[in-house]
Parts: C-alpha cells; sequence; structure tokens
C-alpha cells in the first residue's frame, strides 16, 4: 500500500462560463444602432421631400417672375439680365426665356460639395407661360445642392445627438452591468465551488467526471479520499476545530496537484481527485505519494496539532465505464484502505468487490442471527485484589453457521452501519440480567454485571428507561448493572446528550465505568465532570508493563483514578509479572486471560471451584 497525498482543480480542467462584457457591451449597442439608423432612414427621406417641394416651388417662383418681366419690357431678355440672375441665385443651374420665339438661354456646371458628390446633382425644374399678349415663357432649373447640405447637417446633428445620448446611458447603467456580471459569477462560484475549501464540489466534480468519460480516448485516475478519526476530533473539539482541519488539508491537496488534476471536496471529510492522461501521464503510486504529503504533517489549531491520516482508493478511468461506476469502485477501493492502519491507499479491483458482496452476506446474515436471537453471550470475570470473582463482563460472540465464529470487531460494526445495534444491545443486556439472577441462585454472588452500551445507543432518548425496564423485569436493583462506554463515546463537546444520559443513569444507581481509557482524547477537565464510578486501563497500557516508560504511564493512570476517587480496573492481564506489578501499586480490580477468559454461562457457574488454580496472589 502506497501512501497518499492529492491536489487542487485547474481552471482548464473544469471551467464554467461566466459573462461576457464585450458581448455584453455589444447587445446593449444594437438598439442605439438600429435606432440611428431608422431614425436617419426618416430624416433622409422627409428632408429630401420637403428640400425638393421647396426648391420646385421657388423655381416655379423665378419662372413666373421672368415671364413677368419679359412682358414689361416687351423685348426679350438681355442675356446681361439673366447672368445677373444668375449670380443672384446661386443654386440657379439653368434658365431660358422665350419672347415670340426669341430666347435666351444660360446654364452653369452644377456645384456639388466634394462630399455630396456620390449623391449627383439632381435639379428642380419649373416653367411659366403668359395667358395673354405676346407669347411668353420661362424655364428655370434650381441645383439640389443645398438640399444634400441641409440633410447633411441634420443627419450630423441628430447622430451627434444619439452618440451623446448613448455615450450619457452607457455611463450611467455600466455600474448596474457591472454588479449584474458580478451577480452571475458569484451565483456560478457558489453553485460549483466549496465555501470552505474553495475546490470544486460534489455537483462540479461530477460533470467533470462524466465530461472525461465521454471522451473516446477516456483514460487517467479517479481518487477517493476519507479522513480517518475526524469525527472524533469534531466531536471533541468542535466544528471549528474540524473546519480548520478540512481548510488546511484541502490547500495541501490544492498545492501537490496544482495545475494538472480537477480537486474537490465531496462533503464533510471526503475529498476526490481527478487526472486524466491529457492533463498527467503519473502512475497512480505517484499520484498516491503526492496524495501522502498532505497528511505528512500535523495540523495546527489553538495551539494543538492534530496528526491526520487517511485513506485512499483509486479507480482507473475507462470510456468503457460510466462515471457512476467509476465513483463506486473508487469509494469501494476507500473502504479497502480503511482495514489498514494510518494512512493507506488501495487501487480498486476485484478482490474488493468480493469483499463488499462477503460483507453484504454477512449483515444478511447478522439481521437473522439477530432476529432469530442466536447471538450467544460470554462472560470474563473480573477479581479482585483477594482473588474473589466479583463481576463479569457480559460479552457479544456470534457462531456463524458455515464461517464459524466471527470477530466481535466485525460484527459489532455490520450492526452499526445496519442501525440494528440498539436491538443487538438490548438482547445482550436480557440475557446478562436473566443470567447474573441465575448464578446467583446457583451460589456465584456476583456484587453486578457489566454490559457494553455503544455510542448509538447513547444518542437513544429512551435508554435510561428501557434499561430501567429490563432490570425490573428481572427482579434487580440498578446496582446489580455496570455500564461500561468507551472514553471516545463520552468525550464528544459538540453533542452533550451522551453526558446527560450518563448522568441520568447514575442518578437512577446505576454504576458508570469508562473502558478502553487511554485511547481517546480525553482532557482532565472533560473527565472530572462525568458520572464515572470507574476507569478501565485498556490492555494496550498493561501490555506495557515490560518498559519503564509502560510502568510510568500505568502508575500515572492509577494515580489519577485515585485521586479522582475512581476504582481502577487493569484490562488485559495475561503474565504473572503484570499481575504482581499492579497488586503492589494497589490496583483494586483485575481482569484478563491470566485470571479467565471470556466463557460460557455453565463455566461461569463453576468459576468457584477454579478459584484455587489462579496465582497465589489472588488465594489471599
Amino acid at each position: 500500500m502506497a501512501s497518499m497525498s492529492c491536489a487542487r482543480v485547474p481552471t482548464e480542467v473544469m471551467s464554467y462560463p461566466l459573462a461576457d462584457h464585450s458581448a455584453m457591451g455589444k447587445a446593449h449597442g444594437l438598439p442605439f444602432v438600429l435606432t440611428a439608423i431608422i431614425t436617419s432612414l426618416v430624416l433622409s427621406l422627409s428632408s429630401l421631400h420637403y428640400g425638393f417641394t421647396r426648391n420646385g416651388t421657388q423655381a416655379r417662383s423665378v419662372a413666373t417672375m421672368l415671364v413677368e418681366s419679359i412682358g414689361a419690357k416687351g423685348q426679350a431678355m438681355p442675356a446681361e439680365n439673366l447672368r445677373a440672375m444668375q449670380r443672384n441665385f446661386e443654386n440657379l443651374l439653368s434658365v431660358e426665356a422665350c419672347y415670340e420665339r426669341q430666347c435666351q438661354q444660360l446654364s452653369r456646371a452644377p456645384s456639388v460639395t466634394p462630399a455630396l458628390q456620390w449623391l449627383g446633382d439632381s435639379a428642380s425644374c419649373a416653367s411659366a407661360s403668359s395667358n395673354s399678349g405676346p407669347a411668353r415663357t420661362a424655364h428655370v432649373c434650381l441645383s439640389a445642392a443645398d438640399v444634400y447640405q441641409d440633410l447633411a447637417r441634420d443627419l450630423s446633428i441628430l447622430l451627434t445627438a444619439q452618440l451623446v445620448g448613448f455615450l450619457l446611458w452607457e455611463a450611467s447603467t455600466r455600474g448596474h452591468r457591472r454588479k449584474a456580471v458580478r451577480w452571475r459569477e458569484e451565483v456560478t462560484r457558489a453553485a460549483t465551488t466549496d465555501p470552505l475549501t474553495g475546490l470544486f464540489n460534489r455537483s462540479a466534480f461530477t460533470s467533470a467526471l462524466q465530461l472525461a468519460c465521454l471522451r473516446t480516448d477516456a483514460c487517467g485516475w479517479l481518487l477517493f479520499i476519507d479522513l480517518n478519526g475526524f469525527k472524533q476530533i469534531n466531536d471533541q473539539y468542535g466544528h471549528a476545530a474540524g473546519d480548520q482541519v478540512i481548510e488546511v488539508i484541502g490547500n495541501r491537496l490544492a498545492a501537490a496537484f496544482n495545475g494538472f488534476a480537477s480537486v474537490a471536496r465531496l462533503g464533510g471529510d471526503e475529498f476526490s481527485i481527478l487526472v486524466t492522461c491529457r492533463q498527467s501521464k503519473r502512475t497512480v503510486d505517484e499520484l498516491f505519494a503526492l496524495a501522502s504529503g498532505a497528511f505528512a504533517r500535523p495540523v495546527l489549531y489553538d495551539g494543538m496539532a492534530f496528526d491526520i491520516s487517511a485513506s485512499v482508493g483509486a479507480a482507473s478511468i475507462d470510456s468503457a465505464i460510466t462515471a457512476t461506476e467509476i465513483q463506486r469502485r473508487a469509494d469501494v477501493a476507500m473502504y479497502a484502505a480503511k482495514r489498514h492502519e494510518g494512512t493507506a491507499c488501495a487501487v480498486f479491483d476485484k478482490s474488493h468487490d468480493d469483499a463488499v458482496r462477503a460483507d453484504y452476506e454477512l449483515r444478511k446474515d447478522l439481521l437473522k442471527a439477530i432476529e432469530r436471537k442466536d447471538i450467544d453471550v460470554v462472560y470474563q470475570p473480573c477479581f479482585d485484589s483477594n482473588g474473589e470473582p466479583v463481576a463479569a463482563e457480559a460479552l457479544a460472540r456470534w457462531q456463524h453457521p458455515r464461517l464459524g465464529a466471527i470477530s466481535p470487531e466485525v460484527f459489532i460494526r455490520l450492526a452499526e452501519e445496519a442501525g440494528v445495534i440498539r436491538r443487538l444491545g438490548q438482547q445482550v443486556l436480557e440475557k446478562a440480567c436473566t443470567d447474573l439472577v441465575k448464578l446467583r441462585r446457583h451460589g456465584l454472588m456476583l456484587r453486578y454485571i457489566a454490559v457494553n452500551v455503544s455510542p448509538q445507543e447513547l444518542e437513544e432518548p429512551d435508554l435510561v428507561e428501557g434499561i430501567k425496564r429490563v432490570i425490573r423485569a428481572k427482579g434487580l436493583e440498578p446496582h446489580d448493572l455496570e455500564l461500561e462506554v468507551t472514553e471516545s463515546s463520552v468525550m464528544s463537546s459538540r453533542e452533550k446528550r451522551s453526558e446527560e444520559q450518563l448522568r441520568t443513569l447514575s442518578e437512577a444507581g446505576f454504576s458508570i465505568a469508562i473502558d478502553d481509557f487511554g485511547t481517546g482524547y480525553s482532557s482532565l477537565a472533560r473527565l472530572q465532570t462525568l458520572p464515572a464510578t470507574k476507569l478501565k486501563l485498556d490492555r494496550s497500557f498493561i501490555s506495557s508493563l515490560d518498559t519503564a516508560n509502560g510502568q510510568m504511564l500505568v502508575e500515572t493512570m492509577l494515580g489519577l483514578g485515585n485521586r479522582l476517587g475512581m476504582v481502577c480496573v487493569a484490562e488485559g492481564v495475561e503474565s504473572r509479572e503484570q499481575l504482581d506489578w499492579l497488586l503492589a501499586r494497589g490496583c483494586e480490580l483485575l481482569q484478563g486471560f491470566l485470571l479467565g477468559k471470556p466463557m460460557s454461562f455453565d463455566a461461569l457457574v463453576k468459576l468457584p471451584l477454579y478459584k484455587l488454580e489462579q496465582p497465589a496472589e489472588l488465594q489471599g
């Protein structure tokens, strides 16, 4: 198994379209362009219409004036007069005046400004004639240059006004558009990223994986990462400490995989990393090694250092496999890695699926066994320093009809996962209480029987009443029963229900023992607030009594228990040397294979007969 660490999502791996500022500017400018074109067209048509109408009227007026002038003189108009008229009317292109078939004609070249030459020079012409007397006619043509000049002036004024208006509107609305763009970007970011770590969230990561799998040449690796023991940190030190761990680990993964992989926080303490062949040619072992770097150093919080480990599962990416199946395989491999201590990694193979199926079948068999009450209860005796058996601890055992004895660690875990741990605990409690009554009838006057209470049971609101009902039904008293809870299950600072339940049980007369003491996250301040009367020293400390450090630790624990007014119980006593050392330090109660292995009810009944076979130190 390799070690591990992981990375962040580079922008080229998973990108989401945000607002295009240039496109938005074009979109807002288009209405103004269309408006300018339409208004310019309307203005041009109206200006040309009225301009040519005006020129036509003026041409008729000039022609009429010429006819009247010819009539007054009674002769053809001299050429000098026509030239004078042409000078007075700058837009006069041509003029012809006739008197009795004598005509004078004068014309000049069109005078159109260079900017308007493309329009040509459409003339406005008009004729006039006399109604009486000698025949007099006049024909006048006026240039359209002034019409076009007026049109150019009007268009320039219109377009200038529209441009100024657009610029003013653009300036006044730019701030609003920028806010809208930022809002859209924030919405997109919120929909695709995890707020705590800044990594991509489950939805965005799943989309990226699906896109990667759609490629015909899809290849690469998908890594699933789950932090070990994160719940204990979250429970013991609160959400702020848990958030700090998640944020630091997320940043380390992002830095380790920056630029060539997609990293996401799937939720809780789970991370995922996508590395396609197009992004990197690294092997899965190299990816594991990178990922392990995120957990090589402790996470610091409020003066404390948390050593974080993780379980990593990897599955290969293949275009023939769906994204959902790849995720399932990586998840299965991750749980396979959890079977190993510390930071561990596993690559999916068929054996993992076989293990999952075996777990599934075993879980079904366990449910049937609990339903049929096929779970056995054995008892491990507990002795005082005089060698007297004073109590027995009830332990669940399962003999599978095909697989034989199943480890308690395995079937207890399965019961917790299946949600039937409460039913299992209820059966053990009822059997233990029944057997305690029988033992006393047979003359073995044990002071009490001890049963284990799981963390899930401590969260049940009706736990206290349920236990009371059982002992009442068996004719027992609360002092006949001792409830053992593990250290980690009662050290939660987030949930107060455990402590409240234990306090209620203690007030009702039940004895409370803290099991596996020394393996959790106890603090002295927290420990002294618990209503416990016994500390059970974990067997791992007893097994280390052959070392100076081990002896110092156990001696410290014994002293701590005495100062807190608690009875100390040594678990896992397996050698005469351990027994002698513990008795010399005043350990009140002892339990272990040397003194008595877990045994059936029938064997426990005969326990007084075994007493003479115990070490001399326990014979009083």
